[in-house]
């Protein structure tokens, strides 16, 4: 019962961290397109 307790919460830990990166990505992204329009704003 404990092993699979603790699987279930590895699985919710590493599903977090999936989507941890996802969201950094995206912010990436979002700062990249932002920098891009800044740009083009100043010309």
């Amino acid at each position: 019962v404990t092993e699979a307790l603790c699987k279930e919460q590895q699985d919710k830990i590493q599903a977090l961290c999936d989507e941890r990166d996802d969201l950094k990505k995206k912010l990436e992204a979002c700062m990249k397109e932002l920098d891009n329009f800044k740009v083009t704003a100043l010309f």
